[in-house]
C-alpha cells in the first residue's frame, strides 16, 4: 500500500492515525501453512516496497518460516528429552527403592547395575558385584542350566522365569526366582 491507496475492503484505525507511507504485509508460509505475517511501514517515504524489494522480502520469509519450523522442532525435541530424562529418573527411583533385587547384565552377562535390595538379598555391594559375570552368584550344579537361559535371552527367543539355587557373599545357599529379559534397542 502507499500512500494508504488501496483498491482492498479493510478500514484500519491504526494506518489512519499514524498515515504510513508505504505499507507491505507478506506471509511466512511453511510448506503452504500460514506461520506467521511480516508486516512493515515506512512513514515518510511512498513507493519503498519495490517489486525487487518485494521478491528479496519473500525470499527472506521462506527463510524465516525455514527457521521458525526448525526452532519449533528443536523445542519439541528439548521437551521430549526432559520428558525422557524426567522418566529415566522415575525409573531409576523405582529401581533403588524396589524391595526386591533388580539387577541388570550386559550381553557379557556381566553386572552392571545392581540395587540396593540386591545387595540385602545376597550381601555384596554394588561395587563388589559391578563388572562380576553372572554366575559368580549361581550355584555350580545350575550354571549350565542357566548358561543356556541366558543364550535364550540373548538370541531374543523370551524372558525366562527361574528357580534356582543362588550363592550369598557369606556362602549362604538361597532360593531366589529370577525374572530375567532382555532390554532391546527400539533402532
Amino acid at each position: 500500500i502507499d500512500d494508504l491507496k488501496t483498491d482492498l475492503p479493510f478500514q484500519d484505525e491504526f494506518l489512519e492515525r499514524h498515515q504510513p507511507q508505504s505499507v507491505l504485509c507478506l506471509p511466512i508460509l511453511y510448506q503452504g501453512a500460514l506461520v506467521s505475517i511480516v508486516y512493515l511501514q515506512n512513514q515518510s517515504t511512498r513507493g519503498v516496497f519495490t517489486g525487487d524489494r518485494i521478491l528479496v522480502l519473500n525470499f527472506l520469509c521462506s527463510q524465516a518460516a525455514i527457521s521458525l519450523e526448525n526452532a519449533r522442532l528443536h523445542s519439541e525435541e528439548q521437551e521430549k528429552a526432559h520428558i525422557l530424562a524426567q522418566s529415566q529418573q522415575r525409573l531409576q527411583l523405582l529401581i533403588q527403592q524396589s524391595p526386591v533385587a533388580v539387577t541388570e547384565w550386559n550381553t557379557d552377562f556381566e553386572f552392571t547395575s545392581w540395587n540396593p535390595a540386591a545387595e540385602h538379598v545376597f550381601g555384596y555391594s554394588a561395587a563388589e558385584m559391578i563388572g562380576q559375570h553372572f554366575s559368580y552368584l549361581i550355584a555350580e550344579e545350575y550354571r549350565a542350566h542357566v548358561d543356556n537361559a541366558a543364550h535364550q535371552i540373548l538370541d531374543q527367543s523370551g524372558g525366562t522365569y527361574e528357580v534356582i539355587e543362588n550363592v550369598t557373599k557369606d556362602g549362604r545357599r538361597i532360593i531366589c526366582e529370577w525374572f530375567t529379559a532382555p532390554m532391546l534397542d527400539v533402532e
